[in-house]
């Protein structure tokens, strides 16, 4: 019994990955980004991307649910790059690819069905008139000024991004 080998009991992975991630140095940074990739962006934001891959550029390569989200996060990048911080890759380029099954929303995220508009802040409404002032036709303009108002409404509750 003595010939044979003794087996270790398994040790968690995540000091070994922390080792791996030493190792590798500076080249390791888009691989702490993927592990950021949710709070740098947002829950919404979250639900629709994730960082695949990493090029040998550096370049992190993040799927999207939709060519809209693709091209959407590809105008934000520089914003995204920011909010990512120094450990920011050099670039992001955003593609339709797989993307995990979002997590179901938490109960303190926002419910709204389309029903419930958000309610545009007297600001945004001044905004949104500022905005559609230039439309000749008044009738044309109040329904734009409307669904301006309303568009900022939106993004205002889909901030950070």
């Amino acid at each position: 019994m003595s010939d044979r080998k003794r087996w270790a009991l398994p040790r968690p992975l995540g000091s070994a990955v922390e080792r791996e991630f030493a190792r590798l140095g500076p080249a390791a940074q888009p691989l702490e980004v993927g592990r950021r990739w949710a709070e740098a962006v947002g829950p919404t934001v979250a639900r629709h991307s994730w960082p695949a891959n990493v090029k040998p550029d550096g370049t992190l390569v993040v799927h999207t649910s939709s060519s809209v989200w693709a091209h959407e996060l590809t105008q934000l990048a520089g914003e995204i790059r920011a909010r990512l911080g120094p450990d920011a890759p050099p670039a992001l380029q955003f593609r339709l690819g797989p993307i995990p099954e979002p997590a179901p929303v938490s109960p303190t995220e926002e419910h709204r069905s389309p029903a419930e508009p958000l309610q545009a802040t007297p600001s945004e409404r001044r905004e949104a008139s500022r905005i559609a002032s230039e439309i000749d036709d008044p009738a044309l303009r109040d329904t734009a000024a409307r669904a301006i108002a309303a568009a900022l409404a939106r993004l205002r509750s889909a901030r950070p991004i």
